[in-house]
């Protein structure tokens, strides 16, 4: 609130895999009479051990079905089940309105444009 009333006009979140907390967060917002755009934070999965120190860093929650992804998947296969994780994420996210959205890629470019492509095919982008 405090950077709201100091001018800011868009709030970016920190990244997150469960869009129920998203959507809590921003009826939150809301109910503080904040209307500025809250833009969600996606961070496509590319291994393990990114999302170990992500939930470590940001106690960030993991969905049961992002859990069974990287028990199941590895390497190749989990960076492609990342991108179709991200993209149902995306998916639900745009069609809840959500004002945008922010990518966490980490200097890893290839799932981003892929959740891209997948969303343009989806009609949504």
């Amino acid at each position: 609130k405090k950077k709201v009333d100091a001018g800011a006009d868009a709030i970016f979140t920190q990244l997150f895999f469960d869009n129920g907390f998203f959507y809590a967060y921003v009826n939150r917002v809301r109910a503080a009479e904040i209307t500025i755009p809250v833009i969600a934070g996606i961070m496509p999965v590319i291994s393990e051990k990114q999302v170990n120190k992500m939930v470590s860093m940001a106690n960030i929650s993991v969905p049961k079905k992002l859990q069974h992804g990287l028990e199941k998947y590895k390497d190749k296969d989990l960076i492609e089940f990342g991108i179709d994780f991200a993209t149902e994420q995306c998916c639900d996210l745009i069609k809840n309105n959500v004002k945008g959205l922010h990518f966490y890629t980490l200097d890893k470019s290839y799932s981003t444009n892929k959740i891209l492509e997948n969303l343009k095919c989806e009609n949504l982008l």
